[in-house]
């Protein structure tokens, strides 16, 4: 085996944030010597992302759950690059590919979840319990999700890595003000993410539509849930005040130019949008999902660094964000922003996460 070489597969196809934070752990891992081989679907644009990267890709990958030939590829794929352990990160293909790395001979086979994920089968828990040697989760929520639903996830094998914010320094905020036909002024409320259900944009949109004043809302993401969103928006008169600008490459310059960023999730492990709202110094309002606890909550020596909200609930996150556009320029709220800005760049730093992660992947990370 080599030690220096880490496979990796993934089932994603859009860029999103499990994505991103692929694309930074191979950096992290070659810039620190190691060989980094992923396992992908070619032609999509996580592929692209992790070939930018430096990874070496390979479309050999597991497929369905009884597509016993692609698992016979993979495990013949683990065998020919000989690595020193295999991260996987596709809860679905994750029995069929752990079986497939432990008779490939792989020394250790860690898996990473980023979101809660429900038992499916004795199949799963089979392969908890005797195929992965570690699991790492991006939040505490998940970590006592695991640890509560998984017999045989010991507390031992469970590691906490957070995800990382990216260390880009803005120089220009992008151009969306002017682009939108803003007046110098006018707040405008940024929410970035898939446009899926489980992102609840359409609860952003319900809370603003309630607010008073002049603000605008940017959704900035592509998803099968554009047009709903759009007809609901045009549905609460706000049609003009919401701007759907779809997926972009610039979002932390994107971010610079917005003055509140929302995070209206029903569900998440660790939003990777949040960690970048962080590092941008914005005020951030974010409902109680996973992760948002560990990154915004109140410290011991240290204020919130954000406002949490309850889930699924529109009338509050509505209040929460009237009260934050009224007391933009208060001592309170650019202490919360300077905070959050803080600990993106000391806590969730991307050599934070490498480290991490790699400290699991080798057996050296203990609880």
């Amino acid at each position: 085996m080599n030690h220096n070489r880490i496979a990796v597969h993934t089932d994603g196809r859009l860029v999103q944030g499990n994505e991103r934070q692929l694309a930074l752990l191979a950096q992290g891992l070659i810039a620190r010597g190691v060989e980094v081989h992923v396992s992908a679907v070619p032609q999509t644009a996580t592929w692209n992302l992790l070939q930018d990267s430096g990874a070496i890709m390979t479309a050999v990958r597991p497929r369905g759950s009884l597509d016993l030939v692609s698992a016979w590829r993979f495990m013949r794929w683990l065998r020919r690059i000989q690595p020193s352990a295999v991260l996987l990160t596709s809860w679905r293909r994750m029995p069929l590919a752990a079986r497939a790395a432990r008779l490939a001979g792989v020394p250790r086979i860690v898996l990473r979840l980023g979101m809660v994920h429900r038992p499916r089968g004795t199949r799963y828990r089979r392969a908890l319990r005797w195929r992965i040697d570690g699991i790492i989760v991006n939040s505490t929520t998940v970590r006592d999700h695991v640890l509560a639903t998984f017999p045989g996830a010991a507390s031992e094998r469970v590691h906490l890595v957070h995800n990382a914010a990216e260390s880009i320094e803005v120089t220009h905020p992008a151009s969306i003000r002017s682009d939108l036909g803003l007046a110098p002024g006018v707040p405008l409320i940024a929410a970035v993410g898939g446009l899926s259900r489980r992102k609840g944009f359409d609860i952003l949109l319900d809370a603003f539509a309630t607010l008073g004043g002049d603000a605008h809302l940017l959704i900035c993401g592509a998803g099968d849930e554009e047009q709903a969103l759009r007809a609901q928006a045009s549905d609460l008169g706000i049609r003009e005040r919401v701007h759907l600008i779809g997926q972009r490459s610039d979002v932390p310059a994107v971010l610079a130019a917005c003055d509140v960023f929302v995070l209206s999730s029903r569900a998440e492990g660790f939003s990777v949008a949040m960690l970048e709202a962080m590092r941008a110094r914005l005020p951030i309002i974010a409902s109680d999902v996973g992760g948002v606890r560990d990154a915004l909550g109140e410290r011991e020596t240290h204020s919130a660094a954000g406002w949490i909200v309850p889930v699924d609930n529109a009338q509050a996150l509505a209040a929460t964000m009237q009260d934050v556009l009224a007391s933009l320029h208060s001592v309170e709220t650019k202490g919360r922003a300077t905070e959050a800005g803080r600990r993106a760049m000391e806590q969730f730093s991307v050599d934070a996460m490498v480290d991490g992660v790699l400290r699991v992947l080798t057996g050296a990370a203990r609880n």
